[in-house]
């Protein structure tokens, strides 16, 4: 029993650290983007994985230094190569995540996030190769009326599509890393540090060809004086200090639940976000669709999770009994 509860304790505590820090990192880097003289998602993304890897070998030393050997990172070209598509998906996935802060208000964040729910239901039965539930099905619909309902308020036209579009695609790459986070870590005998190490450094290595791709280069380079100024320097050093520990959170909490726990856990997350965006801004001229939307995603995805742990816990009293049978 002792064990049990210690393992309850340590979902909480994981889900709490992540939402913590995730919605710190969600308004800081809404913040960050927002800011009229910097237009650089991809730079902002390259900065926040260099400091993630700068606190990487600071965790390492440290470990080093007290005995614990919680993250040593040692070069295998093998395992950088076996977690290349997770850290493609990683970079597909903050980068799509900050074009769509940039484009919309943190209270829309939510309803786009949502997504995420509908994503993982047809990867599962697509990558994963499991079947899905009418009642699983019935509750990604609600969800999708609720996305639709919401983005409306955005207005008509390539005003609404593009951050649409945009957002969704966070939600697909979301997903997908998710599912591919909890196989990939066999590459890395199940550390959440070494994977998060790992798949910085990869990361890096990717994003830096892409700054003179996208012409983000020379935009640094001509913005200088506003980047190094005190407080845009600190937030990017503050915001991939943040994106080290909510790369970490996420994947101890895929580790310690699941794929399906984590984008449900990020959903209900993305709502309580967007209460605080709604009074922090306060934001009381939103339409009737955008609250229908709100509560649509909100009751959609509630549902979805708890058809989902229904489903879940049957299975595992089914396997229980079919067990014992056996015996």
């Amino acid at each position: 029993m002792s064990s049990l509860k210690n393992k309850q304790l340590k979902i909480v505590l994981v889900v709490a650290a992540y939402w913590i820090v995730s919605i710190g990192l969600v308004f800081l880097n809404k913040r960050i983007l927002s800011h009229k003289d910097i237009d650089i998602p991809v730079f902002i993304t390259f900065i926040q994985c260099l400091v993630a890897v700068f606190c990487s070998f600071l965790l390492q030393y440290i470990s080093k230094r007290t005995n614990h050997n919680i993250c040593v990172y040692k070069w295998n070209w093998l395992t950088h190569v076996q977690l290349l598509n997770v850290t493609l998906l990683f970079i597909a996935m903050i980068l799509f995540n900050n074009l769509t802060l940039k484009m919309i208000p943190v209270s829309f964040y939510n309803i786009v996030r949502a997504l995420s729910t509908v994503f993982n239901l047809i990867f599962t039965r697509l990558i994963l190769k499991r079947s899905v539930s009418l009642p699983a099905i019935i509750c990604t619909f609600i969800v999708i009326i609720g996305f639709l309902c919401g983005m409306g308020e955005l207005g008509e036209g390539m005003l609404s599509l593009v951050p649409a579009l945009v957002g969704t695609l966070a939600s697909m790459f979301v997903s997908l890393f998710a599912i591919f986070t909890k196989s990939s870590l066999e590459y890395v005998n199940q550390n959440p540090w070494m994977f998060q190490t790992f798949n910085n450094i990869n990361a890096l290595f990717i994003i830096f060809p892409l700054l003179p791709i996208t012409g983000e280069l020379s935009l640094v380079i001509n913005q200088m004086h506003y980047i190094f100024s005190p407080e845009i320097f600190f937030s990017l050093l503050l915001s991939g200090v943040l994106g080290f520990l909510i790369g970490i959170c996420t994947t101890l909490q895929i580790q310690y639940t699941s794929a399906l726990t984590h984008n449900i856990s990020g959903t209900a997350k993305s709502c309580f976000q967007t209460i605080l965006a709604v009074i922090i801004n306060k934001e009381t001229n939103h339409t009737f669709t955008w609250w229908i939307g709100s509560v649509f995603v909100l009751v959609g995805s509630g549902m979805y999770s708890y058809v989902c742990n229904k489903e879940m816990t049957a299975a595992h009293n089914k396997l229980l009994k079919s067990n014992v049978n056996s015996i």
